[in-house]
């Protein structure tokens, strides 16, 4: 028997042990890469806003095409209606000032860590995979006008919006119901006041 033959034989063997003993082996352990809010900018430490509704992009191998769990410390990310591939997982971030959360604690430098089913899970420690909930990422709406309006009129927003591009707004909603974008989105950003998005009702309020 050749070297190499031999070398092969004794590998499977250990492989073998390993996971009659219940020890996890590398290809049964998720790794978890990267977090971060955007396709573009994975080198940044990720931040989001106090009352939720951050979409993370979290790169990584070995998830499943459903069933992962991602928490962010003691916090849920939610992989509901998102759809996972092997090495990407869409989640949105819930708010942790919650009631369900009556002692949130530290919300700055979170661990991400992806439970997949039957695989040991996986975190990572690396800067740009720690979340942090922040409030200069959390938009403040300070005024609506008008209060009521027919179906397909539009709403104007006003407030502290804390985007450069009203592009990256992914939704407004007026209790359950979306406020639907017009043709430029939200609107073309306004130099003049860049305050004020807009948005339409089907139903009207």
């Amino acid at each position: 028997m050749s070297l190499s033959l031999k070398f092969c034989t004794v590998l499977l063997c250990l492989l073998a042990i390993l996971r009659c003993q219940g020890i996890q082996t590398p290809n049964e352990i998720v790794q978890v890469y990267s977090v971060s809010i955007s396709m573009r900018d994975i080198d940044t430490p990720p931040t989001g806003s106090i009352a939720g509704g951050t979409t993370l992009i979290i790169r990584g191998a070995g998830f499943a095409p459903t069933g992962n769990i991602v928490n962010i410390g003691n916090f849920p990310c939610d992989t509901r209606d998102r759809i996972s591939t092997p090495d990407v997982i869409v989640c949105d971030t819930v708010a942790p000032m919650d009631p369900a959360f009556p002692d949130p604690g530290n919300l700055v430098n979170l661990m991400v860590t992806v439970n997949t089913p039957g695989k040991y899970p996986g975190n990572c420690s690396r800067s740009n995979c720690l979340f942090s909930y922040s409030k200069d990422s959390t938009s403040i709406v300070s005024m609506v006008y008008p209060r009521s309006i027919l179906p397909g009129q539009q709403m104007n927003v006003v407030g502290l919006h804390r985007v450069a591009d009203k592009a990256d707004i992914a939704a407004i909603t007026v209790g359950n119901t979306v406020c639907a974008r017009g043709i430029n989105r939200f609107g073309a950003l306004s130099i003049t006041n860049p305050s004020i998005i807009n948005c339409s009702l089907n139903g009207g309020i």
